[in-house]
């Protein structure tokens, strides 16, 4: 990927910094925003904060373990990606790193450039997750919408001693005449012979 390319994924990303303020961070900070990035600020970590950014960058800090871990969890089901900063001489921490399950990781102390990269390709692979998980979703409900048709097609075959293609024009026919989907027609027919199974019950 190409260096404009980059520099297009960055410029409007908002990117939250939960990292006490240093020199260092304010440094790295200050050449993301030169960048096009929009930097926010959260410390010290509380159990409640869940920043609004696009990308969350963390220092891994056992003391605050738990808002952490409540973060992460927080983060994931916003689908907002997470950058782990970390001593990887620190074993407790590299232990807290795992449990946060994070999109990336990295060594302190900052490296811009760096950390530019992993931002790049953290909102890459969001973007790609997401469209992934809405082709996903349009699947699963083609796959809803062609069972359901099936098992009103069947009904219809069983109750009116229809064929398949015969059931079919059917349920196009009520669906132009009702001026509705073949889907609630569906709905509808299913219904029915749930309606009527109870009542010979």
């Amino acid at each position: 990927m190409g260096a404009d390319t980059t520099l297009g994924v960055l410029n409007g990303l908002k990117v939250c910094m939960v990292h006490p303020a240093n020199r260092d961070t304010d440094a790295v900070a200050g050449q993301l925003a030169a960048l096009g990035c929009i930097i926010q600020h959260c410390w010290p970590l509380t159990d409640h904060c869940v920043p609004q950014a696009d990308v969350v960058v963390v220092r891994v800090d056992c003391r605050y373990r738990p808002a952490l871990l409540a973060l992460s969890q927080a983060l994931r089901k916003r689908d907002v990606p997470l950058i782990a900063l970390v001593n990887y001489q620190d074993l407790a921490a590299l232990a807290l790193m795992l449990e946060l399950n994070p999109q990336a990781s990295m060594a302190e102390p900052l490296n811009p450039f760096a950390l530019a990269a992993q931002l790049n390709a953290c909102v890459q692979m969001t973007q790609q997750l997401r469209h992934l998980k809405q082709e996903l979703a349009q699947s699963q409900r083609r796959l809803f919408l062609h069972t359901k048709l099936s098992r009103a097609k069947l009904l219809l075959m069983s109750e009116r001693h229809l064929d398949e293609g015969s059931a079919h024009r059917l349920l196009r026919s009520e669906a132009m005449n009702r001026r509705c989907t073949l889907e609630q027609v569906a709905d509808r027919i299913i219904d029915n012979s749930l309606n009527l199974t109870r009542q010979a019950g």
